[in-house]
């Protein structure tokens, strides 16, 4: 009998000698990824495997989170079992706007050798999350509609689509107060997803953000989501041929809200443009190097470029003209603004 029990005991040791591993079934082990946290950085971080097809891995993971899969299975990928491969499937995970942070934390299932499934546990049932889904995407859809021809450079539409987010999104300053002083327990999650911003109207930075990245992505321009504790901020990275630039939306929306204003201070600039209006800090991806944008046409503007049967039009805030871009980067005044009037604080 004591040998018996001996022999138990070993077994069980064996087994969760192995620290992350949670409980393990039929060869394949378990753990604790962790609550939902931000993963900053691209979505293949440094190191990750270059083998791997990971935008197929994304599509099974994002069918998976639409089905409500208790249990995604991952293996027909042999994603290897390393630090940078698990961060990569992190940000899948809670990084990808249309997520809409509906999955809370997750365990990963692994092998000796490879990742095997993804175990999420969800905020929201499976109806309540395909309500939200459906109504974002609509919303989505509504805001690139017109840019979806190869008609316009890259540059233009993010322009028109950091605009479009920074009108009609109000930052949630309201939340924001109440939490601070003890009004309520939390700032609501739909600030924090692109929900938030694309069917209610607000959101705190990271909501601006996914709302802004998933319309990059329908539009196929390469984006990653970036933030800093120093700051206590996030914004995104955004691509144009090839080189990254930061682009902050929200810092670019007043607080309070003022309608129709939007600044363009922090669109597609280099890291010593966006220091100049963020502060220094250490703990932030600072790759975009290229000026190119840091003083281009749209900085004289403090309202909302239109984009009109193929033409863009534009306030020139410091000379209170009516402008007209031209293919060339220059522009037309078709009206000077002779008189002004406020509109609330801040404002005109």
């Amino acid at each position: 009998m004591k040998k018996t029990v001996s022999i138990i005991l070993a077994v069980l040791l064996v087994i969760f000698a192995f620290s992350e591993a949670a409980y393990a079934f039929g060869g394949e082990r378990f753990a604790d990824a962790g609550p939902a946290c931000d993963y900053d950085g691209p979505n293949i971080p440094g190191g990750a495997s270059a083998d791997i097809d990971w935008l197929a891995v994304a599509d099974v993971i994002t069918q998976g989170v639409k089905d409500h899969s208790d249990n995604i299975s991952i293996s027909q990928f042999n994603v290897p079992k390393t630090d940078e491969n698990l961060e990569c499937l992190k940000n899948i995970i809670y990084d990808t706007p249309s997520h809409l942070r509906t999955v809370v934390s997750f365990r990963y299932g692994f092998n000796s050798s490879s990742y095997t499934s993804i175990k999420p546990e969800y905020r929201e049932g499976r109806e309540e999350y395909l309500e939200m889904l459906a109504v974002a995407e609509d919303a989505v859809d509504k805001l690139i509609g017109d840019l979806k021809s190869g008609d316009l450079p890259d540059e233009q539409k993010i322009l028109l689509l950091h605009d479009r987010i920074a009108c009609m999104v109000e930052y949630d300053y309201a939340s924001y107060l109440d939490f601070n002083n003890g009004v309520i327990a939390e700032i609501p999650n739909y600030n924090y997803n692109a929900y938030g911003p694309l069917s209610m109207g607000v959101g705190v930075c990271q909501g601006y953000s996914f709302a802004f990245s998933w319309c990059l992505d329908k539009l196929g321009i390469e984006n990653y989501y970036v933030s800093s504790d120093t700051l206590g901020h996030g914004w995104m990275i955004v691509f144009v041929d090839g080189k990254p630039y930061h682009v902050d939306v929200t810092f670019d929306d007043p607080v309070w809200d003022v309608s129709g204003r939007v600044e363009h201070s922090d669109l597609l600039v280099s890291t010593s443009s966006f220091i100049s209006t963020h502060g220094e800090a250490e703990d932030f991806d600072s790759s975009p190097v290229d000026t190119t944008f840091d003083d281009y046409y749209w900085s004289c503007s403090e309202a909302a470029f239109q984009y009109v049967d193929g033409s863009f039009y534009f306030i020139d805030s410091s000379a209170g003209t009516l402008n007209r871009l031209n293919a060339d980067g220059t522009s037309t005044v078709l009206k000077r603004i002779g008189s002004k009037w406020r509109a609330g604080e801040n404002s005109y």
